[in-house]
């Protein structure tokens, strides 16, 4: 009786093993999106300085500062691949205050980044 049993038991088992296979997680697509800024000029203030960021499509060009009347720049980006920074010179006004501006449009988020360095 054990040996039929144990043959039972391995019979039952062989067959409910033969059903199953690997499971292969679906192949994940790679989806390109193009995010763009919501609109050209993208303006603000900070530091008390106003600016105006001008560009085109998910690239900025340049951004003007001004105050009390006063224009500064342009100041010009540059970068790729959706990180794009501008830099002031030292001496150039709002630099030592504003010293840089980085921006990012990157494809995994709406919108965009703006960070103002006081210290690059």
């Amino acid at each position: 009786m054990k040996p039929l049993f144990a043959f039972a038991l391995l019979a039952c088992t062989f067959f409910s093993m033969s059903g199953f296979t690997v499971v292969k997680p679906p192949a994940k697509k790679a989806v390109k999106v193009s995010r763009t800024v919501p609109a050209w000029p993208v303006t603000g203030t900070q530091a008390g300085y106003a600016y105006t960021i001008s560009g085109s499509g998910n690239v900025p060009a340049y951004i003007n500062f001004s105050k009390n009347g006063s224009s500064y720049g342009p100041f010009t980006f540059s970068g790729s691949n959706g990180s794009y920074t501008a830099g002031i010179p030292i001496g150039q006004t709002p630099s030592p205050t504003i010293k840089g501006v980085m921006m990012g449009i990157y494809s995994n988020q709406e919108g965009y980044v703006l960070d103002f360095y006081p210290d690059l």
